[in-house]
């Protein structure tokens, strides 16, 4: 049956597509023959990751993310595939890196990146049905919306510090500060010509203390070579004089110890005289002063009389005058 030009046509596109579907599959599976499929799982964020997204190791790109998905509310599962020629081993470490200024867009993308941590280590193995798990570190992705929501966060923190910090009460101890460092300002302005004049006498005092210096360095000098060995031979002379003066004393002091030796039988017959003059001679001597003393006003009577009538030593005392009713 010959074929219409339909049908040759209908079977080159139906060729066309075969050879077109055993190129993918084949390319498919030559990818899949290059390629092995490896697992990342972490509890970090990892926002902005999708599939297709590059995997390097030591920055050379050497695969691609194959799927994100989330295992609980704090784990990520992430599974990629990399070039079989990658010296992925138990030493790497896959941490979640972003560059640019967004995790999203034309400005910045989120990728994996394997590195070496250590020494070599041996090649890794699958777990059961599912690949190889590969170790984990901390994220290192930040985008600007993290940076500037961080960003703002810090700044609310610090307004709300400092409005706490600068209550009414501060501000006005800040004012008044303020005022007191003014008028502090126009005081110094308005004594600028004695500040002046103080510093110029400063200046020239400072300009007299080299010579200062050198008349104390001469007087330091002098009484190094001079007084200070006059010093000493005086310091040894009384060192010497006190050495003589102790060992007399020690003689004086054994003198003295002596006499005190002799003094104290004295002192008893001393203490036994004079309780003998209390117990016997007072009393007399008391009676006896007391006599003088009546004698002492009899002659002072006696005396009286005397100068006021003389002739009392011619006729003697006048009688008494009669009382009443007495006769002679």
């Amino acid at each position: 049956m010959a074929l219409t030009t339909e049908r040759r046509a209908a079977l080159a596109f139906a060729c066309l597509l075969l050879l077109v579907g055993a190129g993918v599959l084949a390319w498919f599976l030559l990818a899949s023959a290059r390629a092995t499929a490896y697992e990342i799982r972490t509890g970090d964020a990892v926002s902005g990751l999708i599939a297709g997204a590059p995997v390097e190791f030591h920055g050379v790109e050497v695969g691609h993310v194959t799927n994100v998905a989330l295992l609980g509310p704090a784990a990520v599962r992430i599974r990629i595939e990399v070039d079989r020629k990658t010296p992925i081993s138990s030493a790497t470490v896959a941490m979640v890196s972003s560059r640019g200024l967004a995790a999203r867009g034309f400005t910045g993308y989120v990728y994996i990146s394997l590195d070496d941590r250590g020494p070599a280590g041996a090649p890794l193995h699958r777990a059961g049905d599912g690949p190889a798990v590969i170790a984990t570190g901390p994220s290192q992705s930040a985008s600007l919306d993290t940076v500037i929501v961080d960003m703002n966060r810090a700044v609310q923190a610090t307004y709300a510090t400092l409005r706490e910090a600068l209550d009414a009460e501060t501000v006005a101890d800040l004012k008044q500060t303020t005022r007191s460092l003014r008028r502090l300002t126009e005081t110094l302005a308005a004594d600028r010509g004695r500040l002046e004049a103080i510093l110029a006498s400063t200046e020239a005092t400072s300009r007299r203390l080299p010579a200062l210096l050198d008349r104390g360095n001469a007087l330091a000098a002098r009484l190094e070579s001079e007084t200070l060995p006059r010093t000493v031979l005086t310091l040894e002379a009384i060192d010497r004089a006190s050495t003589s003066i102790g060992g007399r004393m020690e003689t004086f002091m054994d003198r003295t110890q002596q006499a005190g030796s002799r003094i104290e039988p004295l002192l008893v017959t001393s203490g036994e005289v004079a309780r003998s003059l209390q117990a016997d001679l007072l009393p007399q001597a008391d009676r006896t002063l007391r006599r003088l003393e009546r004698l002492s006003l009899t002659l002072d009577e006696t005396a009286t009389t005397l100068r006021r009538d003389p002739s009392v030593l011619l006729r003697g005392p006048s009688p008494p005058a009669l009382g009443p009713g007495e006769e002679q």
